[in-house]
């Protein structure tokens, strides 16, 4: 087989794992696998684990509106309740 084979079928199977949206990046030289790595200042925050962090992130989009977002929006995600919202607009009011 030659390299041109190899290289249609990868564009094949790309082309089909976009349409499926399971697949958005493929590691390569040129992205390290450091890059997939997620900080955020959420996570120094007590009492929110991963999945509420995951589930605020996906909401809002950023960090950034989540700043702006008021405690009774972000009381409307889910698993999050008005207390720890309120809490949640504290800490990041206290970190600028």
């Amino acid at each position: 087989m030659t390299d041109a084979h190899f290289y249609d079928e990868f564009n094949e199977r790309f082309i089909v794992a976009q349409k499926d949206e399971r697949l958005w990046l493929i590691p390569t030289a040129e992205v390290p696998l450091t890059n997939l790595v997620r900080e955020s200042i959420l996570d120094e925050m007590p009492g929110l684990g991963p999945k509420r962090r995951d589930a605020l992130l996906a909401a809002f989009g950023s960090i950034q509106k989540l700043r702006k977002a008021t405690a009774e929006e972000m009381a409307e995600v889910s698993g999050v309740s008005v207390k720890l919202a309120a809490d949640i607009v504290e800490f990041l009011a206290k970190r600028v």
